[in-house]
């Protein structure tokens, strides 16, 4: 199945990038945002070629996380939720120290 992301505009109340947006234009490739998404379902498609279903999803709400302790328990959380979903448990995220690193 697949999942498509709509691109509509947030409300920048809703938007916490926007706070970020000076720093953004700085980031090459390698740099990360870990952020907390709320999404919701905007359509519903059917590949007539496929006969397959799937769902349009949209951003309503994105806060990013800058806190390190806080970075550190939503990035312990999102390595858990891929185990349970994937059955993996290498998950290739940057860890705090990583972050701080890249900061000196």
């Amino acid at each position: 199945m697949t999942v498509q992301m709509n691109s509509g505009k947030i409300p920048d109340t809703a938007n916490g990038l926007v706070d970020l947006e000076r720093e953004l234009l700085d980031f090459t490739d390698a740099d990360r945002v870990t952020a907390i998404v709320t999404i919701k379902v905007t359509k519903k498609t059917h590949d007539m070629e496929s006969g397959e279903d799937y769902p349009v999803v949209k951003m309503t709400h994105i806060e990013p996380i800058r806190s390190p302790d806080a970075l550190a328990q939503v990035l312990e959380l999102q390595q858990s939720a891929y185990q349970v979903r994937t059955g993996e448990t290498a998950l290739d995220l940057p860890t705090v120290d990583d972050d701080e690193a890249a900061d000196a």
